[in-house]
């Protein structure tokens, strides 16, 4: 049987989802301001947003481009099925949103210098550096303006949009955190990683979902349920 390309369309967080480790958190660590948990925890109080959190510690990270790529490269931890997840993904034409609160260099890293998006149809969405000419950090751009929900990255209303623009696509999401709750509720079927707050959260509102512990497990479901079925060349 041959699929056609917008039969699944795959809606995949970043951090702790195809990588195994977050990275901002860890460059906040090394090049944060050290009143960064400080902020992060009157979030939990009510104080400030998400969105406002992010925009001081993501403007507080003092590097330059060069050890930018550079600590990439050293603190990024890629999930172990990655690769063969999203070689299955690309042999069969699904199209991949990657939607995340990373950074637009970060997930390059790992498309383009870990080659994890050879033959795959992705698109980024995340936030991005804007570098001064002497290659430190100019300012943080968002990839969107603040909406209703207080989100960084409004991932919600991008699952609606793409459900819009494709209304008979299976949409399936990957993640595994609080940044994903209200984007997976939109999705036709769920992967959230085990033991972690998104997971949590769809059990305790009865929501149909399938636990991972690495991306593997998500292939070996996939397979199990749409089967290999490349695409013909034909």
């Amino acid at each position: 049987m041959v699929l056609s390309s917008s039969s699944l369309i795959f809606v995949i967080d970043f951090d702790k989802t195809i990588s195994t480790n977050d990275v901002v958190v860890e460059l906040m660590e090394l090049y944060g301001d050290p009143g960064w948990q400080e902020v992060e925890d009157k979030v939990e109080t009510g104080e400030i947003t998400l969105r406002e959190c992010m925009e001081w510690e993501l403007n507080s990270i003092e590097i330059t481009k060069q050890d930018y790529v550079r600590s990439i490269g050293e603190i990024l931890q890629l999930d172990i099925g990655a690769k063969s997840l999203f070689t299955w993904i690309g042999l069969n034409k699904y199209p991949v949103h990657i939607i995340s609160d990373s950074l637009t260099g970060i997930i390059e890293y790992a498309m383009e210098v870990k080659k994890l998006g050879v033959g795959l149809d992705y698109k980024i969405d995340a936030h991005s550096i804007i570098w001064t000419k002497h290659e430190t950090i100019s300012h943080i751009h968002f990839s969107n303006e603040p909406c209703i929900h207080n989100c960084a990255n409004c991932k919600v209303s991008k699952v609606i949009a793409l459900k819009k623009l494709n209304p008979n696509s299976t949409f399936i999401y990957i993640g595994d955190g609080f940044t994903d709750i209200l984007a997976a509720h939109e999705a036709d079927r769920i992967y959230a990683r085990k033991d972690m707050f998104l997971a949590d959260k769809l059990v305790e509102a009865n929501i149909a979902h399938h636990v991972f512990l690495n991306l593997y497990g998500v292939l070996n479901d996939l397979k199990a349920k749409y089967g290999e079925k490349y695409i013909s060349d034909e």
